[in-house]
């Protein structure tokens, strides 16, 4: 892991954690996860897109991860739902 947020999973909930904001989800409201990788920043930082089920999207930006954390991640979120 180089630069990133403190990302917390229980089997309730999605927890990621920064410096001045944590953002916190249900996984019972939450319809999908996805990656991605923002293009502004060289396509360096990842973010994370959450797809409710009321039709909102929330984007969280989580950091920099090395290449071989992000399937993982992937992973995990899919697994959560």
């Amino acid at each position: 892991m180089k630069r990133a947020k403190k990302i917390t999973f229980s089997k309730e909930y999605l927890l990621v954690e920064g410096l001045c904001k944590n953002e916190f989800f249900y996984f019972k409201d939450v319809r999908r996860f996805e990656t991605f990788k923002d293009v502004f920043f060289y396509g360096k930082t990842l973010g994370i897109n959450v797809y409710f089920r009321n039709g909102s999207l929330k984007k969280i930006y989580i950091g920099t991860l090395e290449a071989s954390c992000i399937p993982k991640l992937n992973n995990l979120l899919n697994s959560k739902l």
